[in-house]
């Protein structure tokens, strides 16, 4: 199997368990906290998605150069260490002012900012320096993230990041249930698994790439050569944090905690589809970018359309079962019909937002390789231009929903007017072909099952058999998808034939 299979599948293992760990256990931190006290969960959870965004320039940076340094190893063993020591002395001098900055900001953050209706001023203070520290912890985490994901070493990526997510979510439960179930000591746990991943990973890493020969240092001169994409890609991560987290924002200073609670439990269920292409991401780019250093266009629009029609197959019947059958779903998973009711219709445009926006991320991930930022700094300065006043009066008129809406409509425009500019500079003439065989025949096809199976079975009042009727419309709408699509669906069958060759053998 090749390097790029391994790493798809541990990738694409690692985002489905990450994605059930991270919405299974939200209705027990309600249970054992409260609506209220999720909703400091939620604000933790948005400035950790705001820093992550800021974060991507240097990761998307660090990733794309160990892609091309991979290409020869022998050759680049030395530049592989120096630049990641000059990284890592960044992150951690991003740490340490990101730590301070929120000590002198936490004060104004809890009398200002955050809307509360039990929690007293100094604890919700206490609270965010503590959402400061894990923050500073996670940070320098994205470097050996970056490093390993353009080393192609994905599957010992995946590991680590599998233990830790599961310690991260379940653990805590744990701390909850058996010492104290106060919001602090869920801070308390976080900060204690993300030193201990920081820790290991770090360890990995280096014994990966450590040569005895060669004593890693800080190159200001490696820096330099990557700055002016680095720079591109700081301008795009920071109108991408800004579009992406500008309803959560908006939304933790007009609603109460309670409120922005229910509101980051659709968006943390919604965000879970973003858990299955982000993997799907990590392991095509590093080689398209490997692909136009080789200088195969043939192979690399080849490789393009494989890459985007197996984002489609992940995502598509997900969302497609997600947003139609809400409703049922969030009530199966946390049996509190209220929750259902608040949260069903925001999780269903979200996702759907959510779902077009990763669609769009194999043509970003094109013009990564090529080292182009322009476009994806025209479209995010254009969209912002619009989503901040939109997300502002529709919160205000409509409330989340409204909010959820803007999103969606921004994701939509991007994706019908922004990619017509990407495919007359890259890839030219297979705009189309993206279109139609890569997108629209599978989503049209899955449509049409999955209401069909929605209409027949609308009467069905027993969840339990709403439950196996669910699963039986997500397997039936994947296999739709595989056969649908031209380059997925060969490869798909000769794995089904190498098994049953493998079974009579």
């Amino acid at each position: 199997m090749s390097k790029v299979g391994k790493n798809l599948i541990s990738n694409y293992a690692y985002s489905v368990w990450s994605a059930v760990i991270s919405v299974l256990f939200i209705p027990i931190y309600i249970k054992l906290l409260g609506a209220e006290a999720y909703g400091l969960i939620g604000f933790y959870i948005t400035l950790s998605a705001v820093f992550a965004f800021l974060d991507r320039s240097l990761s998307f940076t660090l990733n794309r150069q160990l892609a091309l340094y991979s290409r020869d190893l022998k050759k680049n063993k030395e530049n592989i260490q120096n630049i990641v020591k000059s990284f890592e002395g960044i992150y951690i001098g991003f740490s340490i002012l990101l730590m301070v900055g929120i000590y002198f900001l936490s004060s104004l953050i809890s009398t200002y900012w955050l809307n509360d209706t039990s929690f007293g001023s100094q604890k919700i203070t206490d609270i965010v320096l503590l959402i400061g520290l894990l923050l500073s912890c996670r940070w320098p985490i994205s470097v050996y993230t970056s490093a390993l994901n353009g080393l192609q070493k994905q599957v010992a990526y995946n590991v680590i990041s599998a233990i830790s997510i599961f310690l991260s979510a379940g653990g805590v439960v744990f701390v909850l249930y058996f010492i104290k179930a106060e919001i602090e000591y869920y801070f308390y746990w976080q900060i204690i698994v993300q030193i201990l991943t920081l820790v290991v990973m770090r360890s990995y890493l280096w014994n990966q790439i450590r040569v005895k020969e060669f004593a890693s240092k800080f190159s200001m001169s490696l820096l330099k050569e990557v700055w002016k994409f680095t720079a591109g890609m700081s301008v795009i991560a920071l109108l991408g944090m800004t579009i992406n987290q500008i309803d959560k924002v908006l939304l933790s200073k007009f609603l109460n905690l309670e409120n922005f609670g229910y509101y980051m439990i659709a968006a943390s269920v919604a965000a879970s589809l973003s858990r299955l292409s982000g993997p799907v991401f990590r392991a095509f780019y590093p080689r398209m970018t490997q692909l136009i250093k080789d200088d195969s266009n043939i192979e690399l629009t080849r490789f393009f359309h494989k890459a985007a029609q197996f984002m489609s197959c992940i995502l598509l019947p997900a969302t497609v079962i997600l947003a139609v059958f809400s409703h049922d779903i969030i009530f199966i998973w946390s049996n509190n019909i209220e929750l259902s009711n608040k949260i069903s219709p925001i999780v269903s445009v979200l996702v759907i937002g959510n779902c077009l926006q990763a669609l769009q991320s194999m043509p970003f991930a094109i013009q990564l390789a090529f080292g182009w930022t322009k476009l994806a700094i025209i479209q995010n300065s254009v969209s912002l231009l619009f989503v901040i006043p939109c997300i502002f009066l529709a919160a205000n008129l409509y409330g989340p929903i409204g909010a959820a809406f803007v999103w969606l409509g921004i994701n939509v425009t991007n994706l019908l007017f922004t990619q017509q500019f990407m495919f007359r500079y890259y890839l030219s003439g297979e705009k189309w072909n993206w279109y139609k065989n890569d997108i629209l025949i599978q989503l049209l096809s899955i449509i049409v099952f999955v209401f069909l199976i929605k209409l027949l079975t609308f009467h069905i009042e027993n969840y339990y058999l709403k439950f196996l009727i669910i699963v039986f419309a997500f397997v039936a709408s994947s296999i739709i998808g595989i056969f649908i699509s031209k380059e997925i669906k060969p490869l798909f069958q000769n794995k089904i034939k190498r098994f049953f060759q493998l079974i009579h053998s």
